[in-house]
């Protein structure tokens, strides 16, 4: 949580109060849990524009972009594909500008039916499945902040970076919306 409490204060371009109640309810959240949960490489930034599948069985064949990688749960990375999966009906997700339109076609999954998958397929209990939503929330909030800073400040030149001032307000909301209770079905408010 300080990591990105501390670039959020580097920056933010603007007072959003959802950052310090998502970041108190998370940090409530983490201080409540043992440290017995699972540790492995943890790819950072998995989300389906960094995979490459097997156009005949869909499988993933390799997995691109790992300079976020660290040690951490694992759930981190399901919750990060599960705020970049976009799905008809989204509000708040529309208005982050990245990786859109992938998933909101005909013949993908839902979100509930990626965490199902990913419950049969994996021995890891989904049981906090929320805080670590909430916390790639928070930090997608954070790199696009930081993003849409550098855009304000002219460092940033790519055509993306123009178009991320609404991303941080609606992820920071969604982490809430995830936080009060909705879990899961919160990323589709």
């Amino acid at each position: 949580m300080t990591r990105w409490t501390d670039q959020w204060q580097h920056t933010a371009t603007r007072e959003l109060p959802a950052f310090p109640q998502l970041a108190r309810w998370l940090q409530d959240e983490v201080n409540g849990r043992t440290a017995d949960y699972e540790v492995a490489v943890v790819h950072g930034d998995y989300r389906l524009d960094n995979l490459i599948l097997d156009p005949g069985t869909r499988q993933v064949r390799a997995v691109l972009d790992w300079e976020m990688s660290t040690l951490g749960d694992p759930l981190l990375d399901l919750a990060l594909l599960l705020v970049y999966w976009e799905q008809p009906g989204d509000g708040l997700r529309r208005k982050v500008n990245v990786a859109r339109n992938l998933t909101a076609g005909d013949g993908f999954w839902s979100r509930e039916h990626v965490a199902g998958a990913y419950a049969e397929a994996s021995p890891r209990p989904l049981d906090h499945l929320p805080v670590c939503l909430a916390l790639a929330c928070l930090k997608l909030a954070v790199v696009m902040e930081s993003i849409h800073y550098r855009h304000l400040s002219g460092q940033a030149i790519d055509p993306l970076s123009a178009g991320l001032g609404d991303a941080a307000p609606a992820l920071l909301e969604l982490g809430l919306e995830v936080a009060s209770g909705h879990g899961l079905a919160g990323l589709a408010a």
